[in-house]
């Protein structure tokens, strides 16, 4: 692991501690002052009045306490102040225009990073564009037609930006949108009847973003590895020449630096789109979160509209009943309704012992009036949708040990047949899946099968093991020789996957 050599940031104090709910309405007024080019123009009485126009402070706060609070902004270096030429006649005029304050390059870095939490129109906004895919092609083209050294370096460093800017943009929107999806599962956001009127339109969304990301991704392949280094410095001279007069505005201007700061941002494209040797590209892993997610609003839809399919009806059938029985005005007639809804309606008939009564009009008796006869309980046979329940028949138990037998020792020996098998496909210690050329038995397609899939788990993330054990004892190791699909020859097909190379680790147990 990289070692970080990070310092403590005390500009973030201002927004942690206990007076924060003074701290950031200041430093966000000096902010708003600095983007409006009121530079050094912001005195201790600006700030007093804003916070008690604001009702950001009590009565009781004083310039006094404002003074010390400016003081302790520009020891955390947040903000700084430049003294007036003219000076007071008192103490307080004294405190109250001998300085004017400024927010600093840190401060500007910190309240523009809290600018963009609280902006909620950013975060909605910035979400997946497909249309971004198209726009990072186009300018990746320019920036491998157009030459930087016969470019002027105005046009240079736009092409620059617009490339760089763009994928800035792509990356960090795709990762807070797929965050987002996320979190929503947990928080089961999913689980809802709102998410239902949505449905159809997240899935378009989620379907034209996917399609577009296939369409375009190939095409960027190709133009990155067409794009030598020569190439990319070019643009970096171009740009640290362009850069040279900012060294006296800026004390920490370093050439070196900034060439390093270029170069990395360069690399950092290519492997998001790339990958590294034997490791997944950002790309991909986009590509596989995005279907990810699809699949899961997809799962999440279904199981809704089939549970409200499947109970909606009986909810309200069961609140009816269990309002028959509180409106029930005795035992016995809650006994009725019971027998009425549980009793018997799961039979195809009822058998009685004797016959009830008909009335004087050759009727039966009604519901109510047959619980008022003299008739005697009766009993119901063993019923079901499809009739009565027949007797199981008395059977003969066989003795069946010497066929057990015989299967196991079947058994025990189509698997050392098969370890003989899949050994026979090992070459100093080896298996290298290009190399395969004798089409495999589907046994042993199956077995490889296995493997390609769980080194994809692995590389994917979901297991933190390098390694892992076959059924056979094997400990093996799986390394990615190059990104292409190689094809296995088998006999009731073909087997497709990665240029894998596994390497036998383990001895046999």
């Amino acid at each position: 692991m990289n070692k970080y050599h990070l310092d403590s940031v005390v500009a973030l104090k201002y927004a942690t501690e206990p007076n924060s709910y003074i701290y950031r309405p200041i430093v966000r007024y000096l902010y708003n002052k600095h983007m409006g080019f009121e530079h050094y123009t912001t005195t201790l009485s600006d700030v007093f009045r804003m916070l008690k126009e604001n009702e950001v402070v009590s009565d009781e706060y004083t310039e006094t306490n404002l003074h010390d609070a400016l003081n302790q902004l520009e020891i955390w270096e947040v903000i700084k102040s430049r003294q007036e030429k003219q000076s007071g006649m008192t103490i307080e005029e004294f405190k109250k225009k001998h300085y004017l304050y400024q927010i600093t390059d840190l401060g500007l870095e910190v309240d523009e990073l809290l600018l963009r939490i609280d902006d909620l129109d950013e975060k909605i906004m910035g979400s997946l564009d497909s249309r971004q895919f198209s726009r990072l092609f186009k300018f990746l083209e320019t920036f491998k037609e157009i030459d930087a050294v016969y470019a002027p370096p105005d046009m240079a460093s736009e092409i620059w930006m617009n490339v760089f800017e763009t994928h800035k943009t792509l990356r960090t929107n795709a990762t807070n949108y797929l965050f987002h999806i996320q979190e929503a599962e947990r928080a089961n956001l999913f689980n809802t009847e709102l998410f239902l009127n949505f449905k159809d339109t997240f899935m378009q969304y989620l379907g034209t973003y996917i399609s577009e990301l296939d369409r375009v991704k190939y095409k960027i392949y190709k133009l990155i590895n067409e794009i030598d280094d020569e190439h990319v410095d070019q643009y970096i001279n171009v740009l640290i020449e362009a850069n040279k007069p900012n060294s006296i505005l800026y004390e920490d201007f370093s050439e070196e630096k900034l060439r390093i700061s270029l170069k990395n941002k360069w690399v950092e494209l290519r492997t998001w789109f790339l990958g590294t040797k034997g490791g997944t590209s950002d790309i991909d892993v986009l590509s596989d979160k995005t279907k990810e997610a699809i699949r899961l609003i997809v799962t999440y839809a279904n199981r809704l509209s089939d549970s409200m399919t499947n109970t909606q009806n009986r909810v309200t059938d069961y609140q009816a009943l269990a309002k028959k029985f509180i409106d029930s005005f005795s035992l016995k007639d809650a006994h009725k309704l019971y027998a009425s809804a549980f009793g018997n309606s799961h039979s195809r008939s009822l058998h009685v012992t004797e016959e009830i009564p008909l009335n004087e009009d050759g009727q039966y008796s009604n519901a109510d009036e047959i619980w008022n006869t003299d008739i005697k309980p009766f009993q119901t046979p063993n019923m079901s949708n499809r009739g009565p329940k027949g007797k199981t028949k008395a059977s003969v138990i066989k003795n069946n040990k010497l066929e057990r037998q015989r299967r196991i020792i079947e058994s025990l020996e189509k698997k050392r047949e098969e370890e003989k098998k899949m050994k026979e496909l090992i070459k100093e210690g080896k298996i290298i899946l290009s190399e395969i050329k004798e089409p495999l038995e589907p046994f042993q397609r199956k077995v490889l099968l296995k493997w390609i899939m769980r080194t994809t788990n692995m590389r994917l993330g979901k297991t933190k093991k390098n390694t892992f054990r076959t059924e056979t004892g094997l400990t093996l190791k799986a390394d990615y020789r190059s990104n292409e699909v190689v094809t296995i020859p088998c006999k009731d097909g073909e087997l497709r996957g990665l240029d894998i190379e596994f390497v036998i680790e383990g001895e046999k147990i």
